[in-house]
């Protein structure tokens, strides 16, 4: 195949990229639409949810930046094909034009904003399900900070390079900032998702508010809490990204609806109300059980004896201990946390 071929052929991959990547990301806009909508019906029709307002706006402005991002390249893709679409060539030039440089300025910009707010909602999330230490998410919020850094080079990269500075800032001897900021917010994006996932399957057994893993709904939660559908996409974003694929821009227009989206989920699901409640994730809730013992003498007399102690459980406790010698009766006043001491007094 000859060079002019092999350009040809190139033209025709990244325009056939442009525009069918395009209807895939409108479609899955509309996919996002509806999920915004019945999120908010729930949020805002549900009173026992926490911060609904707040909540709501934080998906709104998730949404509405993915709106304009799409919007933004909807418009590229027009003025290319439409206005200048005279031939194969001039269209392609079209979408390296200068003219547009705003478009892409505008496009990164958005796109990387919603990037960073879901990785944040991922983190607040895994702050929560694990007693808001902040131990745990240590790494991760550094991890957000990098990306935040990259993310800054890559647009810079991205929006200032031109032919004149292709060995500068945009060539073989160029920093892939891109890389380095996409990988970057996969492992904070994975590591979050770890968290989440972990806490709930090793919070599974014994608690109060928990549901079966194997259960439908013990799926439902794994999947909604830890944002694996955003993680799983950024993967497969990244496998294209890094290879410099054309095809890339299909699984990114895939990520740029799911970035919105699996936040989306997670804070309609707390703020609806249907998210386990705060209070079931800590370790050091205590309860108070009082026990009565009745010891049978050998006259056959009961002496009874208060008993008060303080547990440290995640599950209501209804004991009945009965033997030959001894009965007793548990009665909890409290919702506790995980089983892990108890202090008895009498």
């Amino acid at each position: 195949m000859s060079s002019s071929e092999e350009q040809a052929e190139l033209i025709y991959q990244a325009l056939d990229g442009y525009l069918n990547s395009l209807c895939l990301e409108s479609l899955m806009h509309g996919l996002y639409t509806a999920v915004l909508l019945s999120g908010l019906s729930n949020m805002l029709f549900n009173k026992r949810g926490r911060n609904r307002l707040f909540m709501a706006a934080i998906i709104a402005v998730l949404y509405s930046f993915e709106t304009v991002h799409l919007g933004v390249r909807w418009y590229w893709v027009r003025q290319a094909f439409i206005v200048n679409g005279d031939s194969r060539t001039a269209i392609f030039e079209s979408f390296l034009s200068q003219d547009y440089q705003w478009m892409w300025a505008v496009s990164g910009v958005f796109a990387s904003l919603n990037i960073l707010i879901a990785d944040c909602v991922l983190i607040w999330r895994a702050w929560v399900v694990w007693d808001r230490n902040y131990k745990i998410v240590v790494v991760p919020i550094i991890g957000a900070i990098l990306e935040i850094i990259f993310d800054g080079f890559f647009l810079y990269q991205d929006i200032g390079h031109t032919s004149s500075t292709s060995l500068s800032n945009w060539g073989p001897d160029a920093v892939d900032w891109g890389t380095a900021y996409f990988t970057m917010s996969l492992i904070t994006t994975v590591l979050s998702t770890c968290l989440v996932v972990f806490r709930i399957a090793t919070m599974g057994r014994g608690a109060s508010h928990a549901v079966s893993l194997r259960s439908y709904r013990g799926v439902i939660e794994i999947v909604i809490e830890s944002a694996a559908l955003y993680a799983v996409s950024l993967i497969i974003f990244l496998a294209f990204f890094i290879r410099d694929d054309p095809r890339s821009v299909y699984p990114q227009a895939i990520l740029n609806t799911v970035t919105g989206i699996a936040p989306t989920l997670i804070v309609a699901r707390v703020a609806s109300g249907r998210a386990r409640p705060d209070e079931s994730w800590a370790t050091n809730s205590s309860a108070t059980v009082t026990s009565y013992f009745s010891r049978r003498s050998r006259g056959n007399d009961r002496i009874s004896l208060p008993l008060n102690i303080t547990m440290k459980t995640s599950t209501d406790v209804a004991l009945d201990v009965i033997n030959d010698s001894d009965l007793a009766t548990w009665k909890v006043h409290g919702l506790p946390g995980d089983a892990a001491s108890s202090r008895i007094s009498h």
